[in-house]
Order: C-alpha cells, then structure tokens, then sequence
C-alpha cells in the first residue's frame, strides 16, 4: 500500500481513540464538576435555612419587645384607675386596657408560632449538616476515584499526541491539510475502506475507473461524493 495512505490510516486510527478520550476526559470533568456543584447547592439550601433563622429569631425579638410594651402599658393603665376622677375616664382606660390585652395575646400567639418555626428550623438543619457531612465524605471518595481515571486519561492522551507527532513529521503537508480538513467536515472520518463496490463512508456506489485508481495504489484517491480518501482492505491485508 502507498507509504503515505498507510500513514493516514494508522493517523486515524490514533485520531480515533484521541476523540473517545476527550469526550470521556469531558465527561469526567463534567462528573466531577456535578458532585462538587451538587454539594455547593446542599450548602447553599443550608445557608439560606440559616438566614431564615435569624431572621425568625430577629421577628421573635421583636415581638417580645411589643410584648414587653403591651404589658407595661396594661401596668400602667391599672394604675391611672385608681387616680381618675371620672366615669368617661374610667371607660376609656378600661377599653385600653381591654385593647392593649387583645393585643398582648395575640403577640404571645405569633410568639409561640415563631418558636415552634423556630424548633422546626433549627431541627432541619442540624439533620441537612449531618446529611451534607456524610454526602460530602461520599462524595470525595467519588471524586478521588473520578480524578484517578482521570489521570491515567491524561497520561494516555499525551501519549497519543506524542505517537501523532511522529506521524506529522512523515505526512506530506498537503496530504496532512487535506486529511485535517475533511476530518473536520466528516465528524473525523476522513479515510474509508471500500465495501462491494462503495464508499463505505458516505454509501454510494464508486464507478469503477475509480476503484481501478485506488488499486493501482499509486495516488491518494477520494470519493467524488463525499470528498472521503478511499483505501482497500486488501492492500492494507498486505503490509
């Protein structure tokens, strides 16, 4: 077979294997990128609960404050009726009185629904931060193992690139352009064998001057459908 067809082919077929590494160096990256964002988002979940929280205690603090100042003002008013010299006076502080109770028991209320928001909360992220410690544990165990292929992926591929090199230096420059190119525009097929008659890239059937020329063996020849560098089995057979 022609030197520099049989170069192409042995070119491909590390281009081949260098393609399926980087997608799977791809898809390791992307694994590891999804365990460390998945946890990122627990975190997050925990810190928002946390910012509830405090924002809860602050409203509960808030609350016991107008507590604080219902109950002074009730004190208060019990006071004055025993100083007021008239019955419309009396009425009105009675009323406040009354009115000011309503209120103090319906702040206790919201009180009591704030501490038990409060219990609930504090509870549920006390389990999140046990639940996300031992995922996170889990989780580097995972991504340890991920980063462990991942090396021995990035070994590999250095290799290949190392063994292309080589093959670089012995294709002739036009030959490696137009193999680079056609690989680009056929999702990295650029040199197909010749199955029964047809290009086995693109399935049309080659005229036979065609399939005369590669067998000849003495030039590089393309489908003239698919623009794909043709070879046959029977001279690669033959190295």
């Amino acid at each position: 077979m022609n030197e520099q067809l049989h170069l192409l082919i042995e070119l491909q077929e590390i281009d081949k294997i260098t393609d399926l590494l980087k997608r799977e160096r791809e898809n390791l990256f992307h694994q590891i990128e999804e365990i460390k964002n998945s946890i990122l988002e627990e975190k997050k979940k925990i810190e928002s609960s946390k910012k509830s929280l405090s924002q809860l205690q602050i409203e509960k603090k808030n609350k016991e404050i107008d507590l604080d100042a219902k109950e002074e003002g009730i004190r208060k008013h019990l006071v004055e009726l025993n100083v007021v010299k008239t019955n419309e006076a009396y009425r009105a502080l009675v009323n406040e009185i009354e009115k000011n109770k309503l209120d103090k028991n319906q702040i206790e209320e919201t009180i009591l629904e704030l501490m038990q928001k409060i219990e609930d909360l504090n509870l549920e992220i006390k389990q999140s931060e046990q639940t996300i410690k031992e995922k996170e544990t889990e989780s580097q165990k995972e991504i340890k193992t991920l980063e462990e292929k991942l090396a021995k992926l990035l070994e590999e591929l250095d290799e290949k690139g190392e063994r292309r090199k080589n093959y670089l230096e012995k294709l002739s420059p036009s030959l490696l352009l137009r193999y680079e190119k056609i690989r680009e525009n056929k999702e990295g097929l650029a040199v197909v064998p010749i199955e029964e008659q047809y290009c086995s890239g693109c399935r049309m059937l080659l005229p036979p001057y065609l399939i005369n020329e590669v067998h000849k063996d003495q030039s590089i020849v393309s489908c003239e459908a698919c623009s794909r560098i043709l070879y046959l089995p029977v001279l690669l057979a033959k190295q």
